[in-house]
């Protein structure tokens, strides 16, 4: 059948599942609770040209029904248990589609992201550049969830180019303050392992007219292990600012060398420069920032 046609049939069965929607009640007093009773809701939600207010209505309706079915007992038998994983997948996707407050075009609505306010950093690595790009245009202004995309760069497997850290960073109201602080409260923004930080220091570092200021906000570890152009040198960014704060003083390149930094644990977190502060000063050694 031809694309156009599917459309269209697509387009036909949404609009008469609507009609089926205005006319729905609840079963009974334990909610609903089988994958059937919400496979068409989210095939309707797919097809149709525009989710009205009124349909979202009624499907927040449905939806509190579900996870008041969602509580019920269950079968341990394998039917039981598949059909049980279906209807929490298909709750979880229709769940996301009507709680963007803003229009979606029915093929976004496949890759629904939800409420700005809910989506994680982690769960926008996972989505294709177009779908971010769409998600992040519906939301313009919205400056919290672009901080969430920027952080979300530190999660992916591979580095992406489109859109890229600085067309994302481009859609926020104040550019620089908001690496800034994303980068002085990373543990308790970011978290993760070696490699989240180590990709955050990448695009950190990549920054045309990156202020220095935020470059020692970086972990202090990940920054003196960061690489420039050659492989087996310390980016010279972070070398300029180690030198400019170390100067001549031997004794305080010997503390450094003896500082508690390291590649793991909360040590991990302390500051590039808090650290050489403490090296160059010789006072105690800062402690992590918090998680939390």
């Amino acid at each position: 059948m031809p694309t156009e046609e599917l459309a269209g049939l697509g387009r036909y069965f949404a609009e008469t599942a609507v009609k089926a929607l205005h006319t729905w009640q609840p079963k009974d007093a334990y909610g609903i609770s089988k994958a059937a009773d919400l496979r068409w809701v989210h095939a309707m939600l797919l097809h149709l040209p525009e989710v009205t207010p009124a349909v979202k209505k009624t499907v927040q309706l449905l939806i509190r029904e579900a996870h008041r079915g969602q509580a019920r007992p269950r079968s341990y038998d394998y039917r039981a248990q598949e059909d049980h994983r279906q209807f929490t997948g298909l709750l979880d996707a229709i769940s996301r589609i009507v709680a963007d407050p803003l229009p979606q075009a029915p093929a976004t609505r496949r890759a629904a992201l939800g409420d700005p306010a809910q989506v994680t950093p982690r769960s926008l690595s996972a989505v294709t550049p177009e779908v971010l790009d769409e998600y992040l245009d519906r939301h313009t202004g919205d400056d919290q969830l672009v901080e969430k995309a920027l952080l979300s760069f530190a999660w992916r497997s591979s580095y992406r180019y489109d859109p890229s850290f600085t067309d994302v960073l481009a859609r926020h109201s104040d550019p620089q303050q908001a690496v800034h602080t994303l980068t002085h409260d990373l543990r308790s923004r970011l978290g993760g392992n070696p490699a989240n930080r180590e990709a955050w220091a990448q695009h950190i570092l990549a920054l045309p007219g990156c202020r220095s200021e935020t470059i020692l906000a970086l972990p202090a570890w990940t920054a003196l292990k960061s690489r420039g152009s050659h492989y087996d040198r310390t980016h010279p960014t972070v070398l300029a600012l180690v030198a400019g704060t170390l100067g001549d003083d031997h004794q305080a390149w010997h503390r450094l060398t003896d500082s508690p930094i390291s590649n793991s644990g909360p040590n991990a977190w302390l500051r590039l420069g808090d650290i050489l502060k403490a090296a160059a000063d010789g006072t105690d050694w800062p402690k992590p920032p918090t998680s939390r």
